[in-house]
């Protein structure tokens, strides 16, 4: 028994040699993987344990970006509460110390128009603060190819799905710019890609927030017509009905990112790979190489060749007249 210690980057470049993949057809979504090993069972363990390799790396790039989501809206959570917190606090002592307790029918419907107006507010905020931050994301040359920043509440699905390619290229990227160099035509074929990627996202970005920004304007003004109703509204009934109104809205907010966070939850505990195992590796039952035929075929070749050339040699250095046809080329005299 013996033992050699190797460094990990050579064995997997000597690995990478009998590796074989290939898609099944041209317009298959199937990969075909093979290795040729002078073990069987070493093939498939190593075939077997890279496709597992596989499966466990798609699971951690999932849960961190689930994880990033949820962090995000804990943080979100914990300030919405706290405000929700301040604001009841607020509605309570207002109408111990004023005694009021119900408003008018005016009122409540002014509350609901202005409630809901300021829901849809703060919801364009929130997508502007998130566009600000992955814009910023984006921008940002020296961002070490972190993890990209949620796009949750935005409700273009475009900037999901480019920033999801750009969190894949960027990741490869990485993963790749370890093992090779920094003139790799792969390496710069995904850092071209990246390039490519990211003049869309700040475009579709540039597009929402001009939109997000008209939609604001259009909110300031509808409120400011609910708010000249207001000043009919008595004094005392106003002022609850502001506390009652930022109330409602902080409500709004917090029950919205409780049920984002039971989403991320969900998805961060449901985390499953992208694909699926067809079959397991499976050695042949006869082996792929050497061919016996061209062996056999190979050693006839060269026994029989071999053979004829000791003899030329042997014919060759004799010294001897063997064969008519030699007297024959030397004199005219004829032969009986």
């Amino acid at each position: 028994f013996y033992f050699s210690l190797i460094n990990p980057t050579n064995i997997a470049q000597s690995l990478l040699g009998s590796l074989k993949a290939e898609p099944s057809s041209k317009l298959s979504s199937v990969v075909e993987l093979s290795y040729r090993d002078e073990v069987p069972r070493r093939a498939e363990d190593i075939l077997n344990q890279l496709i597992s390799a596989y499966d466990q790396s798609s699971i951690n790039e999932k849960d961190k970006l689930a994880g990033n989501t949820l962090a995000f809206v804990e943080e979100r959570l914990n300030i919405v509460a706290h405000d929700l917190d301040s604001i009841e606090k607020k509605v309570q002592q207002y109408k111990s110390g004023r005694g009021a307790v119900d408003v008018s029918a005016q009122g409540q419907l002014f509350l609901q128009n202005v409630s809901t107006n300021d829901q849809k507010l703060s919801e364009v905020n929130m997508q502007l603060s998130v566009l600000n931050q992955v814009q910023k994301f984006v921008t940002d040359k020296d961002n070490n190819r972190a993890i990209g920043p949620s796009t949750l509440g935005v409700s273009d699905p475009m900037l999901s799905q480019l920033m999801d390619r750009l969190y894949t290229s960027e990741l490869e990227y990485e993963k790749l710019k370890k093992t090779v160099g920094e003139n790799n035509p792969n390496l710069v074929a995904i850092s071209d890609q990246i390039n490519k990627i990211k003049p869309n996202i700040l475009q579709n970005i540039q597009s929402q927030q001009q939109s997000l920004n008209a939609i604001k304007q259009n909110l300031f003004a509808t409120n400011g017509n609910y708010n000249t109703m207001l000043q009919s509204v008595p004094q005392k009934e106003r002022q609850l009905l502001d506390i009652s109104r930022e109330q409602e809205t902080k409500r709004n907010i917090y029950a919205f990112l409780l049920q984002k966070k039971e989403e991320s939850e969900l998805s961060y505990a449901s985390t499953v790979p992208d694909h699926r195992v067809v079959d397991d590796a499976l050695a042949g039952s006869e082996p792929v190489s050497p061919k016996k035929l061209v062996v056999y075929l190979a050693a006839l070749v060269a026994c029989s060749g071999f053979c004829f050339s000791i003899i030329l040699i042997r014919e060759s250095l004799t010294g001897k007249v063997l064969y008519r046809h030699e007297v024959e080329s030397r004199t005219t005299i004829p032969i009986i």
